[in-house]
């Protein structure tokens, strides 16, 4: 008895299904950066900010979850915020990423109050005294 076996190798290009999206988070609070790709558990991924290699650490973790990537931020610094691309073979995206001041603007009721002018002062700034009700 003669036993032929054929096997069909299929490689198929890793591909980007939802690209990164620029975001932003307040510093010292916790962020991810989420990306879909066109296959599964894939652990040859890497994660670049500004153009240098990321590594991951106790703050900044890679996590991959089917076909989902993931750069997850324990706790973000100012020195986080730049531009970051996730490649996987010939595939990429990219975002860019901003970690504001925990003293930025501070949008209340249709209002801009700036968070600085209330850590010195008990009231708004003078151009807007008027009541947050109104």
């Amino acid at each position: 008895m003669i036993l032929i076996l054929k096997y069909f190798l299929c490689i198929s290009a890793i591909g980007v299904l939802i690209p990164l999206k620029d975001t932003s988070a307040v510093e010292g609070t916790k962020a991810v950066l989420e990306t879909k790709i066109s296959a599964q558990d894939v652990l040859s991924v890497k994660w670049f900010l500004n153009g240098k290699l990321l590594t991951a650490s106790d703050r900044v973790q890679m996590v991959t979850k089917g076909s989902k990537q993931r750069l997850v931020f324990n706790r973000t610094f100012a020195s986080d915020q730049g531009q970051y691309k996730l490649m996987v073979g010939r595939a990429e995206t990219s975002c860019q990423f901003t970690v504001q001041s925990e003293f930025t603007d501070v949008f209340m009721s249709g209002r801009v109050f700036i968070k600085r002018d209330w850590r010195y002062q008990r009231e708004p700034p003078e151009s807007t005294s008027r009541s947050l009700l109104d």
